[in-house]
């Protein structure tokens, strides 16, 4: 495996996410999307498969536990459990309580994983989740992944 980077990269997250809510829930519109810090969303680029795909740029240091340490704008949680939102809440008016929202975990992401692009200083790490009705919801597959390989450990 690469040797740990030492400096902080810009990672790009590219978060797919298989059967998203409706846009219309209960007869009103809503908003579905990647929530950052201040409650706004960020909509998804809808694929052919009906399948959502969010994208957002994170800085990242290696931890003393060789994990990757997330931060940005998008980023909740603590340095050693951090997640993404995925949220859904009525469309208007504007600021309207969440409908439910989607924990997506960004822990236990080896930074050795990113192997030569930690040089270029910008890494894509993709994965995928399904939609539930609210929650933890798991990496399917690999979990994140980096040029189709795995990046999350296992340990």
């Amino acid at each position: 495996m690469a040797p740990m980077p030492t400096r902080e990269l810009t990672v790009r997250l590219r978060l797919t996410c298989e059967e998203p809510p409706p846009t219309v829930r209960a007869g009103a519109e809503v908003e579905f999307g990647l929530q950052d810090k201040a409650g706004d969303l960020q909509p998804g680029l809808t694929l052919p498969d009906g399948s959502l795909r969010f994208e957002g740029q994170v800085r990242a240091t290696p931890g003393p536990d060789g994990m990757l340490r997330l931060r940005g704008p998008i980023v909740h949680g603590t340095a050693i459990a951090p997640f993404l939102y995925l949220s859904c809440r009525s469309a208007s008016p504007p600021g309207q309580p969440w409908i439910f929202r989607l924990k997506v975990p960004l822990a236990r992401i080896d930074a050795r994983a990113l192997g030569r692009d930690r040089d270029a200083g910008a890494v894509t790490l993709e994965a995928r989740i399904r939609a539930t009705s609210g929650g933890s919801v798991p990496l399917l597959g690999s979990g994140w992944t980096r040029g189709g390989e795995p990046a999350a450990a296992q340990r």
